[in-house]
């Protein structure tokens, strides 16, 4: 459904539980070299779905039929992704209630000189920016 925060995002289509696992963020694994050469081709504007899952390994929820690539970052998160074994499980970190947008912080880095991404959550917790801590660059 279209988002007041960017493009599309996921609503619950029922109330849930804290803790519940909400869906799971699916993808091509790639190593830190591919992830690094599709950041770069599709640029700073693009829409990556990159997803960290541990030192060595990214996914790429591009192509992907889940529809977890389309949860929007919020400064005041409803869920968080928890990784295990390199899957990806969005989770319930409060009550949620039907028709509300699931979100998540995204916990962008900065890394090599990369640039600043600016957050539209619209939340009265807005840090303005989706990296960790802009205020370190």
């Amino acid at each position: 459904m279209p988002s007041s925060i960017h493009g599309f995002g996921i609503f619950a289509v029922k109330e849930f539980k804290k803790n519940t696992v909400l869906t799971e963020y699916k993808g091509r694994s790639l190593n830190n070299d591919e992830a690094n050469r599709i950041e770069a081709e599709r640029g700073e504007d693009a829409e990556t779905y990159l997803f960290r899952v541990s030192k060595d390994r990214v996914l790429d929820a591009s192509g992907s039929t889940s529809l977890a690539h389309y949860i929007n970052a919020s400064c005041d998160p409803n869920a968080e992704a928890v990784i295990e074994d390199e899957r990806i499980f969005i989770v319930a970190t409060k009550k949620i209630k039907k028709g509300a947008e699931i979100l998540l912080n995204y916990n962008f880095e900065k890394i090599n000189g990369g640039f600043l991404i600016r957050c539209n959550c619209g939340s009265r917790f807005c840090k303005q920016f989706m990296d960790i801590n802009p205020s370190l660059y």
